[in-house]
C-alpha cells in the first residue's frame, strides 16, 4: 500500500470498533467512518471513495486548516464547534487558557467585561448541548471556577436566582439518574418530574434509575438554566445535601460526596 494511502499519523490511535458502526475514527475534530478495506481504491473518475484513507485524511487536513483560520480571526465560536461534541470542552478550556484569559487580564475594564461575556455566553451554549459531560468533569470543574459565572444566564434566569439568593432559603432540588452514582454531577433540577424524566430516559432495566431530592444554599448556585423546561440548576455535589431518595441504590440520606462523576 502506498504511504499516502494510510491514514494520518495523527488519526491512527483514534481507530475503534464500534458494536453497531464498525471501524470509525474517532478523533477530537474528526468523527467518522472508516473502511480500510478499501484503501488503494478509487471512483471512475479519479477521485477518492469515500471512507477511505485518503477520503478522511482529506476531512482531516481540511478541518485542520479551519480551525487555524478560525484562531487567526479570533472566531472562538468557531473554533469550538468545529470540534465533536464530546470534545468541544477541551477546545473550550483551550481557548481561555491560551488565549481569552490572557487578554481579560490586560484588558480594561469595559473590554475586560466584554471578553468575560463572550466567553461565558459560548460557555454555555457549550454546556446545554453536552450529553455526558462527566467524560470530562475535570475541565468543567476548572471552567466553572472562574470568575463570573453569573454571566453564563440569560437575564432573566439571573435576575431569578438574585432573588432566590437574597431571600436566603435553601433551594429543594432534584437529580434523576440511570447510573449507580446518580447524586455525583453538576446538573441537577427544580422539577421532580424532570428529574423522573432524566431517570427513566434509556428505559434499560440493567441500570439502576433513580431520584434524588437534595437541598442546597441558592448561594452556592453556579448557574439556573430555565430553557427547555428543564429548571436546571447547576452546583457542585459537594454543596448539596441529600434529604431523600427513590429506588435501592447504594446512597443514604445524609451522606457526604463520594468520588466520581455523573451529569
Amino acid at each position: 500500500m502506498n504511504k499516502l494511502e494510510e491514514l494520518h499519523p495523527d488519526l491512527q490511535p483514534w481507530v475503534v470498533e464500534m458494536d453497531i458502526m464498525g471501524t470509525m475514527v474517532k478523533h477530537p475534530i474528526l468523527f467518522i467512518h472508516y473502511n480500510p478495506a478499501a484503501n488503494g481504491t478509487r471512483n471512475p473518475d479519479g477521485t477518492d471513495v469515500p471512507f477511505t484513507a485518503s477520503y478522511i485524511n482529506a476531512a482531516y487536513l481540511n478541518k485542520k486548516e479551519y480551525l487555524d483560520t478560525c484562531l487567526r480571526s479570533s472566531d472562538y465560536s468557531g473554533y469550538v464547534y468545529a470540534h465533536e461534541k464530546p470534545h468541544a470542552v477541551e477546545a473550550l478550556h483551550r481557548v481561555w487558557e491560551k488565549g481569552l484569559a490572557w487578554q481579560w487580564r490586560r484588558s480594561n475594564q469595559e473590554d475586560a467585561h466584554t471578553i468575560k461575556k463572550e466567553f461565558f455566553s459560548l460557555m454555555a451554549s457549550v454546556w446545554k448541548q453536552t450529553e455526558f459531560p462527566h467524560q470530562r468533569a475535570d475541565l468543567w470543574l476548572k471552567l466553572f471556577k472562574i470568575p463570573g459565572t453569573d454571566l453564563l444566564m440569560s437575564e432573566t434566569d439571573f435576575l431569578w436566582l438574585d432573588a432566590t439568593r437574597a431571600a436566603q432559603e435553601q433551594l429543594t432540588i432534584y437529580r434523576g439518574s440511570s447510573h449507580i452514582d446518580l447524586r455525583l454531577g453538576l446538573s441537577w433540577t427544580l422539577s421532580l418530574e424532570k428529574a423522573r424524566w432524566f431517570a427513566d430516559r434509556f428505559d434499560d432495566e440493567s441500570q439502576m434509575a433513580e431520584v434524588v431530592e437534595g437541598l442546597c444554599d441558592p448561594n452556592d448556585v453556579l448557574a439556573f438554566f430555565s430553557e427547555r423546561g428543564e429548571s436546571e440548576i447547576l452546583i457542585h455535589p459537594n454543596n448539596v445535601t441529600v434529604t431523600c431518595k427513590t429506588g435501592g441504590s447504594i446512597f443514604q440520606t445524609g451522606i457526604g460526596w463520594v468520588p466520581g462523576w455523573d451529569r
